[in-house]
């Protein structure tokens, strides 16, 4: 039940921000140009091999948000 909460709550907080931006590899750029610097290679790699496969900004954002935080988010999807 609770991951089913959080799954909503982030489907409708990223909703209005996935209508604003509609072009994904313009979005995976913005979200690949904000990946914290702090990561390991290997963790960075990972997490753009992950944005690389989302088929639609909806998934890469939600993926984005979760990864960074809601604050990070705002920042880059102003």
């Amino acid at each position: 039940m609770i991951l089913f909460e959080e799954f909503n709550r982030v489907r409708q907080f990223v909703t209005p921000f996935a209508k604003r931006y509609k072009a994904l590899n313009t979005v995976k750029t913005m979200i690949k140009q904000n990946i914290p610097p702090s990561l390991s290679a290997q963790e960075r790699a990972a997490f753009e091999n992950e944005i690389d496969d989302d088929t639609r900004v909806l998934g890469a954002m939600e993926r984005f948000l979760r990864f960074v935080g809601k604050r990070t988010f705002e920042r880059v999807f102003p």
